[in-house]
């Protein structure tokens, strides 16, 4: 699968979360969405994948 097609298959999923970070939503509720979104992962995972989401969010609303 190239770049945009996985970005066409994720964007709907973690749009919503890019939305909340730039709406200040606190991160331990963040990591409560990704939890659902990745049942599989550890704790340490989810935590990754905040920090990442986090910083997408933060460098998207810079550029808007």
């Amino acid at each position: 699968m190239n770049g945009g097609n996985l970005n066409g298959v994720l964007a709907p999923v973690l749009e919503p979360l890019f939305h909340q970070v730039k709406d200040g939503v606190n991160p331990s509720e963040l990591l409560g969405a990704l939890a659902e979104l990745y049942p599989q992962m550890n704790a340490d995972d989810l935590q990754e994948r905040l920090a990442r989401i986090m910083f997408v969010a933060t460098v998207w609303g810079a550029s808007a």
